[in-house]
């Protein structure tokens, strides 16, 4: 004989959801609260990134124009204004480089990530962990 439901139970496709809301609040919990701890350790014990250097190329123009090669030592007016152009966005380029702290963006994009994370999974759990545990009442 099927067992009655009690007045207060909810259909199995509520509790169902309740239960991956709950488990997808505590998920976004941990992995946050990892990421924050990782962080706080690389900082304590002073982990240092791989750095990274790109520095641009000179634009020379075509290649190979199809014209006779020549022998010369000096440049095209129109390769060497290029040159120069390059020169001095180079310099800048360095400037711009030496004044970027990459590791530094990539620390605070990962707190910005991971406070998210927390900002939204801690809700989630909240709102729906009551209605997983609550005990049936007789």
């Amino acid at each position: 004989m099927p067992t009655q439901a009690h007045e207060g139970s909810r259909p199995w496709f509520i509790q169902i959801y309740f239960v991956v809301a709950t488990l997808i609040g505590l998920l976004l919990i941990v992995i946050s609260s990892v990421t924050l701890v990782q962080l706080g350790l690389k900082e304590a014990l002073g982990v240092k990134e791989y750095p990274s250097f790109r520095a641009p190329y000179p634009d020379l123009g075509e290649r190979y124009p199809g014209e006779k090669t020549i022998d010369s030592t000096e440049l095209p007016a129109d390769q060497q204004a290029r040159l120069e152009e390059w020169g001095r966005q180079y310099d800048a380029w360095k400037v711009e480089e030496a004044a970027y702290d990459s590791e530094d963006q990539e620390r605070r994009r990962q707190i910005a990530t991971s406070l998210a994370m927390l900002i939204v999974g801690v809700p989630v759990f909240g709102l729906h962990a009551p209605h997983v545990f609550k005990r049936k009442q007789s």
